[in-house]
This record gives structure tokens, sequence and C-alpha cells, in this order.
């Protein structure tokens, strides 16, 4: 598959007209047809206990994919796949992992690194009984700094992963933009000292995204955010020194670059020359929030990778 650029009405039309029965199921009414249970639990890894949201077929002989764990941005949790995990969890498991020290999951002690996160990411796995001679390996799907804690995983632990699928990957081969987000970004939030900047976080995030979602699920989102504490920059200290010109061309599993139309569409695009087994789709009408607004368009294109009976 090429470069695609297609409506939102387009892509759910292509779903359900040429991959019905192929790629099960398709349509609007996913969530709906199909009975989705959401529950969650916890799992002892290396830096404490991981939190995990699980999304599952009620009827579990309805299960015919492999696994699909989703590996949130900063400064989320795996809350924040909620839709896209509900309707992708028709005929598969989806697990979404609270990063340790985000969400419900234990911090770590000390910042560490992305290795660190991708190892403990696999003793969740391994844990909930994935991995060779177990239940077998997974797909991993990661979005921004979530997609390097993907590749990462894929890297270290490639026995445990099938496919991997990174959207919106912070990549920067000009070493010195990468530079200037560690400065900005790997640092506490003002608002932990600051109260009123507090306030001016959450105005700027409602009109960064209240045009496309409610006010319920941005306050939710924002809490999640808020959970991480004083120590909310340390993931972003480990991806934005990661070297990632030299870590990608170690990952050997098949991998797609979905670059979506914002702030890291050229990043991932540049990210492809640097990975063996990459293919790249472009979808840039989807715009933020990619996963809250454009969730059916993502699991449209999540499917057709990952399941190899669709040739759409």
């Amino acid at each position: 598959m090429g470069s695609t650029s297609l409506s939102r009405r387009s892509l759910l039309a292509v779903s359900s007209a040429v991959c019905a029965g192929a790629c099960l199921p398709a349509g609007l009414a996913w969530a709906g047809e199909y009975a989705i249970e959401r529950r969650r639990q916890y799992v002892d890894a290396r830096f404490g206990q991981v939190h995990v949201w699980r999304y599952a077929p009620r009827d579990l002989s309805a299960v015919e994919r492999p696994p699909l764990l989703c590996l949130h941005p900063n400064p989320y949790s795996g809350y924040f796949y909620d839709e896209f995990a509900s309707v992708m969890a028709t005929d598969r498991v989806v697990l979404c992992p609270d990063t340790p020290g985000f969400g419900s999951s234990d911090r770590p002690g000390s910042p560490v690194g992305l290795t660190d996160y991708a190892h403990a990411f696999a003793d969740v796995l391994l844990a909930l009984g994935y991995g060779e001679g177990a239940a077998g390996a997974v797909d991993v799907l990661g979005f921004h700094t979530g997609a390097v804690l993907a590749a990462e995983l894929g890297i270290e632990r490639p026995m445990l992963v099938n496919r991997v699928l990174l959207v919106g990957l912070p990549f920067y081969v000009d070493e010195s933009r990468q530079a200037d987000l560690h400065a900005r970004l790997a640092r506490e939030k003002a608002y932990v000292d600051d109260i009123d900047a507090l306030g001016q976080e959450w105005r700027e995030y409602v009109e960064w995204q209240g045009h496309k979602l409610s006010r319920e699920r941005l306050l939710s989102l924002f809490a999640e955010q808020l959970r991480a504490g004083r120590e909310v920059w340390w993931p972003y200290d480990a991806v934005f020194t990661w070297p990632g010109k030299t870590r990608l061309p170690r990952l050997q599993k098949p991998t797609l670059l979905l670059a979506e139309g914002e702030s890291l569409y050229q990043p991932t695009v540049d990210a492809k020359a640097f990975i063996p087994n990459a293919t790249l789709w472009e979808y840039p009408e989807i715009q933020v929030p990619a996963f809250n607004a454009y969730y059916l368009e993502l699991a449209d294109a999540v499917r057709r990778f990952t399941d190899p009976a669709c040739k759409c």
C-alpha cells in the first residue's frame, strides 16, 4: 500500500465493502454489534506493579487475531486508547498498560532509559502468558512517545513481537531539533508549583482539542496527565536522548509507519529510510487528536496491516 489520502467516509466505506469477512468486523457499528468487555488488572514488573487496561470480546471464542499491545504517549495512561481499543477488541485481546510512573502503575525509583521501559513492558507480556512457548507473540502499537517505546520493545525483545506499528514517531534526522525538544519537554510542569499555571494549562488543552472532543472526555484525559506529578518529564528525557539513527536499523520486525497530518508527519516519513522492513502509509487528513477523534480510521489501518487475510 502506498501513500493514502482518503476521507473519513471513504476509509470506512472501503473497510465495510472490500474487507467485510476478511478483516472482521467492519463498519461504524463494530463496538455496538460485538460485545466488548473492558477489565483492569495489575501485573508485577521490574519497577513494581503495572496497571493494564484489557479489552476483549465478551465471547472469547471470537478471538481470531494476535493480541495488540498499545503503548500510550506521554503524559497519559492506557485509558488514552479507550475508544480505539473498544473498536479493535472485537476479534482480539487489546492490552493498554500504563507506562511505569503513569496512570495507576508504580513509578521507578529514578529516571530510566527507553530500554528499561521496554523491558518492563516485556515483563508484563511474560507475566500475562505471552511469548515463545506460551501464548505467542503480540502486535505492538505506539503513538508519539509510545511509538519510540514500541520500537525499542521490538528491538530488545523480538521474540515477544509479531509486528510493530508506529503512529507519529518522534524521530529526528536533525539532532539539534531533538536537543531542542529535550530541553523544552524534559522538565517539570510549571503547574507543579504555580497554581495559576494549572488553569492556563487546562485552558490551552481545551482550546487545542475542545473542538473535536466532549468536555467530559477532555477532562478525563487531562486528569490522567496530572497523575504523573513531578516526574511527568521522565519519559521525555528517555525519548529525546534516544539515538534513533543507530537504534531503528536494528528493528527487524515488519513495521508500519503511519504518518498523520500533524507535527510528527515528517519525522515519521523520515524514519522509513532507517528501518529495514518498514512500510509507510500516509494519512494527512488525520489531525489532532488522532486516537480520540479519528479512532475508526486508525483502527481500519491497523486491521489492514495486522490481518494478512485482508487484501485491501
